[in-house]
């Protein structure tokens, strides 16, 4: 099975192009780079004036709220109609999204892939699996880098939030010179992660991380304690 499974992203390129409508997805549980890629992409594609609704199976987890946009998320009760044209993002299987899938979609609708897990599945048409990539948002900043889709500073916010997250604070092995050279360019189109996103982070090792997820991030701010020399 090849590492890397690359779509020519002439393929993207049409597919957007065709297409005025747009549902993005991931997957059940969403961590930073699903949120974050699904509103990177959803704010770029607006700003093309096509229209784009990013709906998950269930509300956004209060912990990821302080992304650029997170307002305009949708659960899939919220979400009346079925959508003929959708991006899947970070799921290796279109049953990750839970039952946005068979709720949300249309029995033809056209669905395009963008993931990094290796054992995804063959669905999707186009695809971009890349199982070398740092993070979904990455190979989401390729699309629109390669394709000269806007990108404004929420954009490349919720993209550098999502590379954060599945690097680790970039922590973790799958941190290469790309990931790094993707995060200061992402800083300088305009990403300013907020203190909130610094919360995300810290409250995830300790016991009670569950029960601050469900807070409010200003509500969070007052459960975490600094240590000397954070935040300098």
């Amino acid at each position: 099975m090849p590492m890397s499974e690359p779509a020519p992203h002439q393929d993207f390129d049409a597919f957007i192009r065709r297409h005025d409508e747009f549902l993005i997805t991931s997957h059940v549980d969403p961590d930073a780079d699903a949120a974050g890629s699904c509103l990177g992409l959803a704010l770029s594609l607006r700003r093309m004036g096509k229209t784009a609704e990013v709906v998950l199976e269930a509300p956004l987890p209060q912990a990821l709220r302080f992304l650029p946009a997170s307002e305009t998320v949708r659960s899939m009760d919220e979400t009346p109609r079925r959508y003929g044209t959708a991006f899947v993002l970070d799921c290796s299987t279109l049953d990750r999204t839970g039952n946005v899938g068979a709720r949300c979609l249309a029995p033809d609708a056209r669905i395009a892939v963008i993931d990094h897990h290796r054992e995804s599945e063959t669905f999707g048409d186009p695809r971009l699996v890349v199982v070398e990539a740092s993070a979904t948002a990455e190979l989401v900043h390729d699309v629109i880098e390669q394709l000269g889709m806007p990108l404004p500073p929420e954009a490349a916010e919720c993209l550098y939030a999502g590379l954060l997250s599945d690097t680790g604070g970039f922590r973790y092995q799958n941190t290469n010179p790309r990931a790094l050279r993707l995060a200061a360019r992402l800083l300088e189109r305009g990403a300013a992660y907020p203190a909130a996103g610094n919360v995300y982070f810290r409250v995830k090792s300790f016991p009670g991380y569950g029960a601050l997820s469900r807070q409010k991030p200003d509500e969070m701010l007052e459960n975490v304690r600094t240590e000397p020399g954070e935040g300098k």
